[in-house]
């Protein structure tokens, strides 16, 4: 299908794409980032906006800091138990006789 137009020139229509003389009416092929042209306009996703979505939305952080440092508070505190046991347990071994020998004179073997 062909018509002229007194602003636009000639103007050509085949199926579903519209040929305005090398103008681009609607934003087809232009929309950035994953947006879809729809009635001549860009729809972006989400995070994108903007003419063709060329623009990046600020998205605030939804990260859990608290719940991380209870975690890490957590770890830290198992750590220094561990390291508490290991020292008592090196304690333990290193005075062993000396609590042998004490634990014979409070209670002597018949």
């Amino acid at each position: 299908m062909t018509w002229e137009t007194k602003t636009l020139g000639k103007m050509y229509m085949c199926a579903d794409i519209e040929i305005t003389n090398g103008l681009k009416e609607d934003c087809a092929g232009q929309c950035m980032n994953g947006g879809q042209c729809i009635n001549g306009a860009c729809v972006c996703r989400k995070g994108f906006e903007g003419t063709f979505c060329n623009v990046v939305q600020y998205v605030p952080d939804k990260t859990n800091y608290t719940k991380m440092l209870k975690y890490l508070l957590l770890f830290i505190v198992m750590v220094l138990l561990i390291i508490g046991l290991i020292f008592v347990a090196h304690l333990l071994f290193k005075n062993a006789e000396r609590i042998r020998e004490r634990i014979e004179l409070l209670w002597p073997r018949p």
